[in-house]
């Protein structure tokens, strides 16, 4: 706790320069030892297309955001390739520029031990450590958040003009990368009217800023309506299928909204009713607890899907991606800075060895949690699956792929060492309206072979694999963290127990 009394400018800049390390060090690490997730698939696929107009015609029919990230990633592995290390390396470097900046924005409105403290933070928990180790676009996103929000509050301190044209910059290529963008203006507009001074005399830059960034925001809008119209279609359906209650799944695409709206709303109550205020300043003054409580429950949904009631609030552990913060990712650093400005009050309070106390509790929470992440598989093991199988083929495999959905293809591609023939037995002619080979067409494309491989990923279905024991032999079954895999063989007279070979 020594580094909060800071001497020295220079000792400053080796903290500094200490966390940026060992948040890149965490970022690194292990950073190509899982496959690639779904998402990441749809991520690579968009990015690797010929022409930057195909990158943006195939965001427009596939994704919900908007086309600046594939845009970027494009360039990027045309330059460097696509490793799965070269590519998540490039959250890798936008994440650890948003340490970065936390720090500048901290550091523009409290002290630099809170700016310290928020960043050493941010470097070390484990969501953003996830998120890093993705070739999604939330890291780019959190980062140009930052970026606006520093601008803003420069802006909104100094009253300097040209801040206020930094801030639209940032905001507008925000705009470019997430839709949700717009959450940013929204709050610094409400800021910005709820001091009448300022109002007075910015409104007019305030409104030609904001006209500006919409102008350029306009090729936008027929991206987001079709997105909006292909993305929607069948999506209440398919959550459904997943386990969400009705009442929430049909609620489509805006359910991933829930997260943002919500905090957008406690932040709404808060701030206009007093006695929430009273609440939340009452709920301040026990912050030990709330540390104790938050850190416990942070590490037990590091493990653990969240239920309550059997309504699946959060159905897979944090560690797994597609928990349902990544909408509402950005927000996520307000946390840390509120960490640091209470540690540091404590601090200034005369409680040092209560405050150091808390100081190793969060930082042991973080890295409690980053150690489950580490430790345990969170995305389907894609290319464990391949290796096993090529290296128990003699010849070239022939493959089942159940739930041949395009991203479960292309990984099956990406990460097999060699030449292999595929049968799809499921596929998507249109989003989520999934096609399926009758049995008899199953059994026609078997002729002729006398060992295939059954392949099922994010399956409950085991309709293909009923069948095939029917008319094969199942002589391997292994299960790897996602997917199950099969091979059979038309020998006579093998018997194959039917219990899992752990793999």
């Amino acid at each position: 706790m020594e580094a909060f009394t800071l001497k020295s400018n220079r000792t400053f800049y080796w903290l500094l320069l200490g966390i940026i390390l060992l948040g890149l060090f965490l970022r690194l690490h292990q950073l190509d030892t899982e496959s690639f997730w779904t998402d990441e698939a749809f991520s690579v696929t968009r990015a690797q297309q010929p022409s930057p107009e195909l990158v943006i015609t195939a965001v427009s029919q596939t994704e919900a955001a908007p086309p600046g990230y594939y845009l970027l990633l494009h360039y990027w592995m045309q330059a460097g390739g696509n490793t799965v290390f070269v590519i998540r390396l490039l959250s890798v470097v936008f994440s650890v520029l948003s340490i970065i900046m936390l720090w500048k924005v901290v550091r523009l409105l409290f002290n630099i031990r809170i700016a310290l403290l928020a960043s050493l933070f941010m470097a070390t928990a484990m969501l953003q450590i996830e998120y890093a180790q993705e070739a999604r676009l939330y890291t780019l996103f959190t980062l140009l958040s930052l970026g606006s929000a520093y601008f803003f509050a420069r802006w909104y301190k100094y009253e300097r003009r040209t801040d206020l044209w930094w801030y639209g910059l940032f905001t507008l290529l925000a705009m470019y990368v997430n839709y949700l963008a717009a959450f940013l203006i929204l709050g610094f507009t409400f800021m910005v009217f709820s001091r009448k001074e300022l109002l007075q005399t910015f409104w007019k830059p305030w409104i030609v800023t904001h006209s500006i960034i919409g102008l350029f925001c306009l090729p936008l809008v027929p991206v987001l309506l079709s997105q909006f119209r292909i993305l929607n279609t069948g999506l209440s359906d398919s959550l459904i299928n997943k386990g969400l209650p009705a009442v929430l799944a049909n609620l489509g695409l805006f359910f991933f909204l829930l997260p943002l709206l919500g905090f957008t709303l406690l932040a709404a109550i808060i701030i206009s009713q007093k006695k929430v205020r009273n609440i939340v300043l009452w709920l301040d003054t026990y912050f030990f607890v709330l540390v104790l409580v938050m850190g416990f429950l942070y590490l037990y949904l590091a493990r653990n899907p969240f239920i309550i009631s059997g309504i699946p609030f959060i159905r897979v552990p944090l560690t797994n991606s597609y928990f349902l913060v990544r909408h509402s990712f950005f927000l996520v650093p307000l946390w840390y800075v509120y960490l640091g400005y209470k540690i540091d009050q404590w601090w200034s309070g005369k409680r040092k060895y209560l405050t150091a106390f808390v100081f190793l509790l969060i930082l042991f929470f973080s890295f409690s949690a980053l150690w489950v992440y580490y430790a345990q598989s969170t995305k389907a093991q894609w290319q464990e699956v391949t290796v096993y199988i090529s290296e128990r083929s003699i010849t070239e495999p022939l493959i089942l792929l159940d739930k041949g959905g395009y991203s479960n293809e292309f990984l099956l591609r990406y990460y097999y060492p060699g030449n292999f023939s595929l049968l799809k037995l499921t596929w998507s002619e249109s989003r989520r309206n999934l096609r399926q080979m009758t049995d008899s067409e199953v059994l026609e494309g078997l002729s002729g072979y006398d060992e295939f491989w059954l392949i099922l990923a994010k399956n409950n279905d085991e309709r293909y694999k009923e069948l095939l024991d029917q008319q094969y032999y199942r002589d391997d079954a292994t299960y790897f963290y996602g997917v199950e895999v099969y091979r059979y063989t038309s020998r006579p007279g093998y018997y194959f127990p039917m219990e899992y070979n752990l793999g």
